[in-house]
């Protein structure tokens, strides 16, 4: 029978800092990393980018078009020090030259970035802990299109 679910899957990962220019961000799908705290991962500096990747797969036997919104939190403390964080998202853009990216028709769906930051991040209080939610939503998926999306942050 026909999938009732317009989206096949949902996938989240880093991306390998040792692969791309961390003042213009990068990456590929295929050079994923679970953690950016993995030892084998350049240190990024304050004012550098980090990577990250959202794979979506959607279903090939619906209909479409199809619209996917997807929200992430960025910790206030995910370096362990209030304030110095990821506090900002630059950007969510289509990576159109992914080879993982697979797009059914000639139109690159738009992608939208609404982001708040919650909280203070100087200010930590006990069981407060600051965040930056990114809603990230992409309209006009067709049924069998695979997206990667890059978040810079």
């Amino acid at each position: 029978p026909p999938s009732t679910q317009p989206l096949q899957s949902v996938s989240w990962a880093a991306s390998d800092t040792n692969l791309y220019n961390p003042l213009v961000g990068g990456g590929l799908w295929k050079d994923r990393v679970s953690s950016l705290a993995n030892s084998d991962q350049r240190n990024l500096q304050c004012g550098d980018l980090a990577t990250f990747l959202l794979r979506i797969e959607t279903s090939s036997d619906v209909s479409g078009p199809i619209s996917s919104t997807n929200t992430v939190n960025f910790d206030g403390d995910s370096t362990g020090q209030s304030g110095i964080a990821f506090e900002y998202i630059d950007s969510a853009t289509l990576s159109v030259n992914d080879p993982d990216t697979v797009l059914t028709t000639d139109t690159v769906p738009r992608i939208t970035l609404e982001q708040t930051l919650h909280g203070d991040l100087y200010q930590t209080a006990r069981g407060q802990m600051a965040y930056t939610e990114a809603t990230i939503k992409i309209p006009n998926l067709q049924p069998g299109d695979v997206v990667v999306v890059r978040i810079n942050a």
